[in-house]
């Protein structure tokens, strides 16, 4: 029996009909919420039968026996899903670069471009991804000594524009930002690129947050929290409800360091993201 209920646990609900009636031909007549997966599965072997008994229960308690299969298995589905952390938010922070936008390509050769122009040793590949993401003030420090921040910040905004055929948009930016005003979301993009020169890219990427700090807005950029910090202050969030989304462990140390959630695009994180769209399908319906 502990088999055939575990068996439940390796089919997706696209599964269910058609092998439900091959396992009753081969095995009989079988409680048919023990195919059911996630939190209504049956735990996997080695627990003990109380603890398999109380899967069963929970499941019962969420699904109606008498529904049929296909709804039971919708049903359970919807109760597993309603526990989804990221539904209960009271704002969403991104980041930018890698989030919603592609820059890579563009502040390499911004300042590969500026290093050679100033006379500086020429920034390669590597040196540019060792200090990818940490800011302008590293940027400074790694290739431009003899200029201040300020100075800096001037000459990224003044080229910035003859690199922007570098740009990518991420695919899905304009759909979210439409879906978290339809559900009254507030929304904030946090970079530690310079303010001006990220509202010039997150306005080309079709993105539409309520507000924006960049990394020329606080004394330290992330991996600190103060950005995130600023941003839902700026929101009206409280930062232990808000969820930062972000592709760097920059991102997720500057997130628990505010005491936020963090949603991880490709890295690890209270919850992962293949792609920026997969969180429309965690904050459910409008």
């Amino acid at each position: 029996m502990l088999e055939r209920l575990e068996l439940g646990l390796d089919l997706g609900l696209h599964e269910l009909p058609h092998r439900v009636a091959d396992h009753e031909l081969r095995f009989g007549p079988l409680d048919h919420r023990s195919f059911l997966p996630g939190a209504c599965a049956a735990p996997a072997k080695g627990r003990s039968v109380a603890s398999r008994r109380g899967a069963r229960q929970r499941c019962a308690a969420a699904v109606p026996e008498r529904l049929p299969l296909a709804s039971r298995a919708r049903g359970c589905e919807t109760a597993r899903r309603a526990g989804d952390p990221v539904r209960n938010a009271a704002a969403i922070l991104f980041d930018l670069d890698g989030v919603l936008v592609d820059t890579y390509e563009v502040w390499f050769h911004l300042l590969a471009a500026l290093a050679r122009e100033l006379g500086y040793p020429d920034v390669t590949r590597a040196a540019f991804q060792a200090g990818w993401g940490q800011g302008i003030e590293a940027d400074v420090r790694r290739f431009f000594p003899r200029h201040t921040v300020p100075a800096l910040e001037r000459l990224y905004a003044e080229r910035l524009d003859a690199h922007l055929d570098h740009l990518g948009v991420v695919e899905g930016v304009a759909e979210v930002f439409s879906a978290l005003r339809r559900r009254g979301l507030p929304s904030a993009v946090v970079t530690n690129t310079p303010a001006g020169m990220a509202r010039a890219l997150v306005a080309r990427a079709g993105a539409t947050p309520d507000a924006l700090v960049g990394g020329t807005d606080v004394a330290r950029p992330k991996p600190a929290p103060d950005m995130v910090l600023l941003a839902c202050e700026r929101l009206g969030a409280a930062p232990a409800a808000s969820w930062v989304v972000g592709d760097t462990a920059f991102d997720r140390d500057a997130a628990r360091a505010a005491g936020a959630r963090f949603a991880g695009l490709g890295v690890a994180g209270d919850v992962s993201l293949a792609r920026l769209a997969d969180l429309l399908a965690h904050l459910g319906p409008a």
